[in-house]
């Protein structure tokens, strides 16, 4: 988030992404904030009374079906999100004329905007709030994702992210590993992420890998074709590799992937000589497809293993085929007639 003077209002900050809570910690009266977002639209908002709070949260998405363009225009960018939830007290929201009055749960308590549709005409009804958003709800699982963020948060301020994110990405805990290549892509350091993409045998640094940079070509307006010249200038690719590689970071539409050969050129990819191209191909196809999920692949495999992964899924999903559909859970017979 980036602050801003503004003697109007309490408080004047750009949100550029992620999620942030607001309260309002006055003895009396309310307390007024303006809240920029990544594409020039603002809110104003009114935290109505002592104690009053709310959440917003803004994300980027490259949309199914966009694809990566070398020459994008004003309207080929992601579409962003914000989403706006009363979490105690009331909150007065305005944003291009029009205002609405958000109330705690019980009552009208959420809003979503995006920059595609614009904002709700009006308030959603949330009768308690979500998991997530309950402070006091914890579980088992819960408390050992704060602990391994408190542990997270004290080693970077103790050493430094760059020794940190070192011990992590090696860590034998998957979650730490999360954290690092999360960490990387937060950072800008798009080298090392992709190094540690390119070296690791773990298959979840891979899938946290891919997940971070198709999350970082969202964030931004030109993210995707940074990292094009990016592979181009310090990579040194071909520009049909770079050009390739964005284009599997971007999504299918749907007509594509009820396309034959959508999986054909997946399946091709599997022995790509660019490894980058090879493992974003299985990764689409383990999730495409799930009957290929127990053929063994690894994009660093030796290309004897890669070969003999590539005749699996050809034998799974022939040319000219689609996929075969997943197998439908057989339904438990009736008791007593009902």
């Amino acid at each position: 988030m980036v602050l801003h003077g503004n003697p109007d209002v309490d408080l004047d900050f750009t949100l550029d992404r992620g999620w942030v809570g607001l309260i309002n910690l006055k003895e009396k009266g309310s307390a007024k904030v303006r809240v920029r977002g990544q594409t020039g639209d603002a809110w104003d908002l009114t935290l109505n009374e002592p104690g009053s709070a709310i959440t917003l949260m803004q994300y980027g998405r490259w949309p199914r079906g966009v694809p990566f363009k070398l020459e994008p225009g004003p309207k080929d960018m992601p579409t962003f999100s914000l989403v706006l939830l009363a979490m105690e007290g009331t909150v007065t929201v305005k944003h291009q004329g029009d205002e609405h009055l958000l109330k705690a749960p019980p009552g009208p308590a959420m809003m979503v905007w995006d920059s595609v549709t614009g904002q709700d005409q009006a308030p959603t009804r949330v009768d308690e709030l979500p998991a997530w958003a309950r402070p006091k709800e914890t579980t088992p699982d819960l408390e050992a994702r704060l602990e391994a963020l408190e542990q997270f948060r004290k080693k970077l301020a103790e050493k430094g992210p760059e020794k940190v994110l070192e011990d992590y990405l090696a860590s034998d805990n998957p979650r730490e590993r999360r954290l690092a290549i999360n960490g990387m892509a937060a950072l800008d350091e798009l080298d090392r992420l992709g190094q540690a993409i390119r070296s690791t045998r773990q298959p979840d640094v891979w899938d946290a890998g891919v997940l971070a940079l198709r999350h970082w070509i969202s964030r931004a307006p030109g993210n995707d074709l940074i990292l094009y010249k990016g592979l181009l200038e310090k990579r040194k690719w071909r520009p049909a590799e770079a050009e390739t590689v964005l284009q599997l970071l971007h999504s299918f539409s749907e007509e594509e992937i009820e396309s034959p050969e959508l999986y054909e050129t997946l399946i091709d990819f599997l022995d790509h000589d660019n490894l980058a191209i090879r493992g974003l191909a299985h990764w689409h196809l383990y999730r495409l497809v799930p009957a290929g999920q127990k053929i063994e692949y690894h994009p660093t495999d030796t290309k004897e293993k890669r070969e003999k992964a590539k005749k699996e899924w050809k034998a799974l999903i022939p040319p000219g085929k689609m996929p075969p559909k997943p197998k439908k859970e057989p339904s438990k017979p009736k008791e007593d007639g009902k």
